[in-house]
């Protein structure tokens, strides 16, 4: 689970520096408003890696949504043309069945789908269908 936890890492990495650049060195609205998006969706993932790292229970349905919402830009991306997106489609549907498997459901100890975790899946759906939009797919 630590390396879960430590990709979830790399995510609010990715999310506050680029999200942070784009917002701090954009000249229009619609950019700052995007960059701070990606920059709140950093903050959010470092929550759910510490929550994995820790095996907290509401920190699974979250961190299995969130590669869900991984593995279908991946796939977006492949019919796109990136090739180089089959690395994150194999390494989403590792990381899903692996978080499903049931060693990991017993160190989360059986975790239940929540209303919290619906919400954030939610979330991570409107997000990712305002990251197409945004980018002209």
């Amino acid at each position: 689970m630590t390396i879960v936890a430590v990709l979830y890492g790399f995510g609010f990495l990715a999310g506050v520096v680029a999200g942070g650049l784009l917002a701090v060195y954009s000249r229009s609205s619609a950019r700052f408003l995007l960059g701070s998006w990606f920059a709140f969706l950093g903050i959010v993932c470092y929550v759910v890696g510490i929550g994995l790292f820790r095996g907290r229970t509401w920190a699974w349905a979250p961190g299995v949504v969130g590669y869900g919402v991984t593995l279908v830009t991946a796939a977006v991306e492949m019919v796109r043309g990136n090739f180089a997106a089959i690395l994150g489609i194999v390494l989403s549907l590792w990381i899903i069945v692996y978080m499903n498997s049931a060693g990991a459901k017993l160190f989360f100890n059986k975790p239940r789908l929540t209303f919290p975790a619906v919400a954030f899946g939610f979330a991570c759906l409107l997000a990712f269908l305002f990251t197409i939009q945004t980018a002209g797919l």
